[in-house]
């Protein structure tokens, strides 16, 4: 953990908004109430968690409809 969180390019509330994505992903309480507590400490507003939360679950379904409908990605066609 000391290692993820020391100064790199990404801020203190980034890598905590990331973790937090993460623990989401994960399904992991602990991580979930950890790194939530954290991104509302370094204060990100309760907008900025709902986004964060909606963004999470956006992703997460679009993943699930991909893989459910076999898609290959258009990522070739953003370049």
């Amino acid at each position: 953990m000391k290692t993820a969180f020391t100064g790199r390019k990404l801020d203190r509330l980034t890598k905590e908004i990331l973790a937090l994505a993460a623990s989401m992903t994960a399904k992991s309480d602990y991580g979930i109430d950890f790194h939530m507590r954290e991104v509302r400490r370094l204060g990100l507003s309760e907008k900025g968690v709902l986004e964060v939360v909606f963004l999470v679950k956006h992703f997460c379904v679009d993943n699930k409809i991909s893989r459910a409908l076999l898609l290959e990605s258009d990522f070739d066609d953003l370049l």
